[in-house]
């Protein structure tokens, strides 16, 4: 994938109903280059759906309506931006919208949020989202928005006596091991989000947090002007690293190959055929030893490369192969039995191929076996990817510094 960043921003608008502020905010948010927009407080209703869709035509526009005058968000993605949308959630109250997505190898959970003002509301509103989360994220998660909470008392003027963070909000932050990345890079600096228009009172209540596996991918996060009139808020930005590059890593043999018949038939007769030569060569037998793993290695890398992209081709077949008989079937009032079994024959072929991939990608991440159908195969892939992530050195620490 030629991408190596992707750039997110996230702003609470404070009302979108206008046309000309929508045009505003198209005009900012292309002259940021940001690639998804997070956006809070739209007050956007189905009645506008269509013309804000087509204003931003350049966009994927996925919407949680609010009411005419408040709520709503919205999470735009720019068509430049190759995703495969895979599950989105919705609250029907405005308040967030959930996508988990793919880009190019990278399983990504977007959750923008506007937090209620009320305190005990936010409260069970963050319990709310814990379930969600647990259930339905991908390794690598990025909530962003308005969450109307302070998580440390430097980041609100006045300076509360005494700080009530959302019990909630933190269980959540504790158990999904997120990360307040703008306070992560800014350790000593104050800067607001929100002030009142005489300064009187400012805050810092809009973030992005991220699970601590993807922190080192972050090249950039920060506070920005948001140049659209009418709002109080300021945006906040983040640019993530994409798809980094790994070596090889460590190999371990794959001992499912030793089910294929063909493949240990073959290995037989190369490790009878090498031995014999070996041996008459008066060789050391543990060079011999070592010769015959470094080959059992690499004929083992061919023949599974081999055997995998025969997999793929075979899966691609049968794909296509159900959507066309799916395709016929439905040409019929009532389908025919011999095409009902072919469609049910088909569709277990596929079921078995993806189980595979599924089984081979719980294996390499390590995680412990769960029901079948508990989870999909791209929560195992994603979790296979977040393992590698954390074993690759992407930063280094000299004396302090980064």
């Amino acid at each position: 994938m030629s991408r190596d960043s992707i750039h997110f921003i996230s702003l609470n608008a404070q009302g979108l109903r206008d046309v000309s502020k929508r045009q505003r905010v198209l005009q900012w948010v292309t002259h940021q280059k940001a690639n998804v927009l997070y956006l809070q407080e739209t007050h956007f209703t189905s009645d506008i759906k269509l013309a804000v869709d087509d204003e931003f035509s350049e966009w994927h526009c996925y919407h949680a309506f609010g009411a005419g005058n408040s709520r709503g968000v919205s999470i735009l993605i720019n068509k430049s931006l190759a995703v495969d949308i895979d599950h989105v959630a919705i609250d029907k109250y405005g308040r967030y919208l959930f996508l988990n997505l793919t880009l190019g190898s990278d399983y990504m959970t977007l959750l923008n949020i506007y937090a209620h003002n009320d305190r005990q509301l936010r409260n069970n509103f963050f319990s709310s989202l814990l379930p969600l989360l647990k259930e339905k994220a991908y390794s690598s998660i990025l909530i962003g928005g308005d969450f109307n909470e302070v998580l440390n008392s430097s980041d609100r003027i006045p300076v509360p006596n005494k700080l009530y963070s959302s019990s909630n909000l933190l269980k959540m932050i504790a158990e999904l091991n997120l990360n307040d990345v703008w306070r992560t890079k800014n350790s000593l600096r104050s800067q607001y989000t929100w002030r009142r228009k005489d300064s009187s009172q400012k805050s810092r209540i809009d973030y992005w947090l991220i699970n601590e596996d993807i922190l080192p991918t972050v090249r950039s996060c920060d506070i920005r002007p948001a140049m659209i009139q009418t709002t109080d808020h300021m945006a906040i930005s983040i640019t993530l690293t994409l798809n980094t590059k790994r070596g090889p890593g460590s190999w371990k043999f794959n001992n499912s190959l030793l089910e294929d018949i063909t493949f240990v038939n073959d290995l037989n007769d190369f490790i009878e055929i090498s031995s014999v030569k070996l041996k008459n060569s008066h060789t050391d037998p543990r060079l011999i030893w070592e010769l015959l793993k470094i080959e059992i290695k690499s004929r083992t890398i061919t023949f599974s490369k081999r055997k995998a992209k025969q997999c793929s081709l075979n899966l691609k077949h049968t794909e296509l192969e159900l959507k066309n008989t799916q395709e016929i079937a439905d040409s019929y009032t009532n389908i025919p039995p011999d095409v009902a079994d072919k469609i049910k024959k088909l569709a277990q072929e596929v079921e078995s191929i993806y189980a595979h991939k599924a089984k081979g990608a719980m294996i390499r991440s390590r995680t412990q076996i769960i029901d079948e159908n508990e989870k999909c195969t791209k929560y195992f892939l994603g979790l296979e990817k977040s393992r590698q992530s954390r074993k690759l050195l992407q930063t280094l620490q000299v004396d302090g510094h980064l």
